[in-house]
Order: C-alpha cells, then structure tokens, then sequence
C-alpha cells in the first residue's frame, strides 16, 4: 500500500524565488519614487512662491499701501523660505519655508533680496524686471529648470522651460 503524502504551503524554494521577486520589485521601483518626490518637493517649492508672491500683490492692491516678499537669508538665495510682510509697519503677514531639495537651488540671478508691490500692484521703487531661478546641480531630463520673473508692472509669470545659465551637467 502506498501512503500519499499531502503538500501543505510553500517550501523554503517556494519562498526564496518570491523573496527574490520582490527584491527585484523594489530595486526598480525606490529610485523612481525617490525621483518622485523630489519632483514634487521642486514643484511645491516654485509654486507657494509664486502663490505668496501674488498674496503679497493683492494685499498691496487691496489694501492701497506697498508689501514685500523677502527672503528670509537676507540674501539673494531663497532656498531657506521667504516671508510677506507690510512695508508700513513691517508685520509678517505670512511666511514660508521650503523643503530642502538635494542638488536644487532657489536663488535671484538679479540679486532680489526682496520685492515689493506698490498700491497698483506694480514692483515699487525700480524700474527693472526681477527675477528668481529654480536650478539643478545636475540635469537628469532637460526642462527641469524654471524661472519666475516679476515685470515691473508686477505680472507674474512662471518659465517651466528655462534652462539655467551655466547650463548644469547631465548627472551621472
């Protein structure tokens, strides 16, 4: 007589083969979402700039007196945040940090520590064009880059397809 044996489960080899399965899975899939999120942050960061920057106009509309949007550093880098204040009396309406993106700087090609919105909404106190860049230290798809830049009668507008100068490196 013939005993059967009956299999229950998986064996050792059964799991080992899944184990690998899903290594390979996640080898694949942890750089595309690092990538992802950084992508993200990127996109995060530019746009509450350019959101407080049209706050900072409005509220200069709407009210009838000149607000600024300052960096925070004091320097023409914005990558440690800004914030929105009353020119008048220097009260913070608003301020924003950024999270920091690896290899990615928030910096004024112009030198704007600051820029301000008189009454009408235009840049008050100068008659030149502003600008800040959003750069990479190295490029891994071309139009990364973008660039907000503030006309003098305060429109702004937002370049997804600027490429920095220097160009930077393709990464490795």
């Amino acid at each position: 007589m013939k005993i059967k044996r009956q299999t229950n489960g998986f064996t050792l080899i059964d799991l080992m083969v899944a184990m690998v399965v899903i290594g390979i899975g996640l080898a694949i899939t942890i750089p595309a979402m690092q990538n992802f999120t950084n992508a993200n942050r990127k996109a995060e960061q530019i746009n509450k700039l350019v959101r407080d920057m049209t706050y900072a106009k409005s509220e200069a509309v709407n009210r009838g007196e000149s607000f600024c949007i300052r960096s925070t550093s004091g320097t023409a880098t914005w990558d440690g945040g800004w914030r929105v204040t009353d020119v008048a009396d220097a009260t913070v309406l608003r301020t924003s940090t950024t999270i920091a993106v690896p290899g990615e700087t928030l910096a004024s090609a112009s030198g704007s520590i600051a820029l301000c919105f008189g009454a009408d909404g235009a840049l008050a106190n100068t008659n030149v064009a502003a600008s800040i860049e959003q750069c990479s230290a190295c490029i891994d798809t071309p139009n990364r880059e973008k660039q907000i830049t503030v006309a003098v009668t305060g429109r702004i507008s937002l370049n997804s397809q600027y490429a920095c100068v220097p160009a930077a490196p393709a990464c490795p």
